[in-house]
């Protein structure tokens, strides 16, 4: 056939040689721009990380301290001042404000920490039940019937932003004694509760900010977030995850949103 067409064989030889060298040129070049563009993700990633930290350490070391100042400041006023009708009740309000903002930033530190580290579901959630801030006011309980899920570091900042929150929320508002922080598998979906003995709320309770960004944090982790109350009978945080086949939860993705 080579013959036929007049060319040698040697010729035929050189241009397949060639085409299969052009071929393996072209396939390195994808390589290598794949290569680039991973390496270009892993030092977006690095860089991501130093500003969260950098951001955490700003919060922690000025903003948490200017506001730790300022609740001394009130505190002293009230001891000079005495308690006054007028102004005691406003300097109360002022400090629990403060208290609050106290609150509200350790959780922006804290999600700002998880984000950049994955870390296993067992341990965040025994972790949160150890935290100070509550073992010190509640008696937490904590009941896990799960295995030893692994969590990515999206995944696990949410979660413990919806913790710290469900948590906060209970000593702000619940003026509850006792917390039970429960979690179990069933028909492949991962539940977590937060359930107080406190006060409880009405149905038609109004939905506070912290509430919404649950829901939204939850939506983000592809679950849903319940709440379960009455008034007299405490109140139950429920976060719904579905399983993936590995389990482990799912990456994040949009999913319906919540209509309770």
């Amino acid at each position: 056939m080579f013959q036929a067409v007049g060319i040698p064989m040697p010729v035929w030889r050189s241009l397949l040689g060639l085409i299969l060298l052009i071929a393996l040129l072209r396939a390195l070049e994808v390589f290598q721009v794949e290569i680039d563009r991973r390496i270009e993700e892993m030092e977006r990633a690095n860089i991501l990380t130093l500003e969260r930290e950098r951001i955490g350490r700003e919060l922690h070391d000025r903003v948490l301290q200017q506001i730790y100042a300022a609740g001394l400041l009130v505190e002293a006023v009230r001891e000079q001042c005495g308690w006054n009708p007028k102004v005691g009740p406003l300097l109360e309000e002022m400090l629990l404000a403060l208290n609050r903002a106290i609150e509200d930033v350790r959780l922006y530190i804290a999600t700002l920490h998880g984000m950049s580290q994955p870390g296993h579901l067992r341990a965040l959630l025994e972790e949160t039940a150890r935290d100070p801030r509550f073992r010190s006011t509640l008696d937490v309980e904590v009941r896990l019937d799960i295995p030893d899920l692994l969590l990515e570091p999206e995944q696990a900042a949410h979660l413990a932003a919806i913790l710290s929150e469900a948590f906060s929320n209970v000593l702000r508002h619940a003026r509850a004694r006792r917390v039970v922080l429960e979690a179990q598998v069933k028909d492949d979906r991962l539940r977590i509760g937060v359930r107080d003995d406190g006060v409880g709320t009405r149905p038609d309770h109004p939905v506070g900010m912290g509430l919404r960004s649950m829901r939204e944090r939850a939506r983000l982790l592809g679950g849903a977030l319940r709440i379960e109350s009455a008034p007299g009978q405490g109140t139950t945080v429920w976060l719904e995850l579905p399983m993936a086949e590995k389990g482990r939860p799912p990456d994040e993705a949009p999913a319906p949103a919540d209509r309770g």
